[in-house]
């Protein structure tokens, strides 16, 4: 059951990373092996939203970068369900965040 819930969650993010970044809509969360954010350890990228998805993929750092007028938000979490809470980047327009052995977030955007 735990593997069906991370390819689910992991198809979801490959759904959403094709919007992420881009001019038309520039909030995006990168996720990186290892911590600093160092292009050649980028796993993969998602546009957060206001829904307050847990998603679950292994990190160390993220990345994040906010639209013109909205910033966002990410909770890290040590394991796969989202509850033992290691970190908050609180609401933030950018920069890199480290949160070694992460498993899971939530990211928000446009609340």
């Amino acid at each position: 059951m735990l593997s069906q819930l991370a390819v689910t969650a992991t198809l979801a993010l490959a759904a959403v990373a094709a919007n992420c970044g881009n001019g038309v809509y520039p909030e995006c969360v990168s996720v990186y092996k290892g911590t600093g954010c160092q292009s050649f350890n980028k796993e993969t990228s998602y546009r957060p939203t206001c829904e307050g998805n847990c998603y679950v993929y292994p990190f160390d750092s993220l990345q994040l970068a906010g639209s013109a007028f909205k910033n966002v938000d990410c909770v890290a979490y040590s394991d796969t369900n989202c509850q033992n809470k290691i970190g908050d980047t609180g609401n933030v327009s950018g920069g890199c965040y480290s949160f070694k052995g992460g498993n899971s977030m939530k990211c928000y955007h446009g609340c």
